[in-house]
């Protein structure tokens, strides 16, 4: 398998697992939904664990909506198909609860590979092959470390939802123009997201410590 193959499987992948990209989209939102962007990313950081089969589904909704979309914009009905193709995966992440951990997984593990390589030039020639095995190598950890693997999951998702959100806000509200922190300079958006989910990770293994209810075995 050539790297030209590999580009072509990983590739049209970029506007879901590149940061300017979810950046991109998050300017089509009005205000209030950005808000409540926010107020959906304080649930997922802190509380992602507790609430993690509610969260699991929404998210194979999100997916199924993401995949349907770029599906149907080939044919003639793109709505039916995204809301098709979102309903079928949320009915499906229920009973097959693991097996959407896993790929919940190997999706933030690709993405997070993809930030770190799209940094750097030279590892940037070998990027599609290090988002496959990313996203293999933080699946197989997914299914094996489930509790650990949503605990993380949820905080890196729900960082990224606030900090994308906010940094939308504040463009609109003129506060990055000429500002310190701006998004042609993304290390400061993935340190940032990187210390807060730290922060969420340790609040949800502290708030887990009361043992939650349906929190997952293993």
């Amino acid at each position: 398998m050539n790297r030209q193959t590999l580009e072509g499987m990983v590739l049209p992948a970029e506007g879901f697992i590149h940061f300017s990209s979810w950046i991109e989209q998050l300017r089509q939102l009005p205000t209030p939904a950005l808000v409540l962007m926010i107020g959906a990313g304080v649930i997922f950081l802190l509380y992602g664990r507790s609430l993690f089969r509610g969260i699991l589904i929404l998210n194979a909704i999100l997916f199924g909506a993401w995949l349907g979309w770029q599906i149907g914009q080939t044919t003639q009905y793109p709505y039916i198909i995204t809301i098709g193709i979102a309903i079928v995966l949320g009915i499906l992440a229920w009973p097959l609860f693991k097996v959407a951990v896993a790929i919940l997984s190997g999706l933030t593990g690709a993405t997070m590979v993809w930030q770190v390589v799209s940094l750097h030039e030279r590892t940037a020639y070998y990027g599609p092959v290090l988002v496959i095995v990313g996203f293999l190598v933080f699946a197989v950890l997914g299914w094996f470390l489930l509790k650990a693997t949503i605990t993380v999951v949820t905080a890196v998702q729900g960082a990224g939802m606030i900090l994308f959100s906010l940094v939308v806000l504040a463009q609109r509200a003129g506060l990055l123009e000429g500002g310190w922190m701006q998004v042609d300079k993304p290390g400061a958006i993935h340190l940032a997201v990187v210390i807060l989910a730290i922060l969420g990770i340790l609040y949800q293994i502290g708030h887990t410590g009361k043992k939650s209810t349906g929190e997952p075995e293993n």
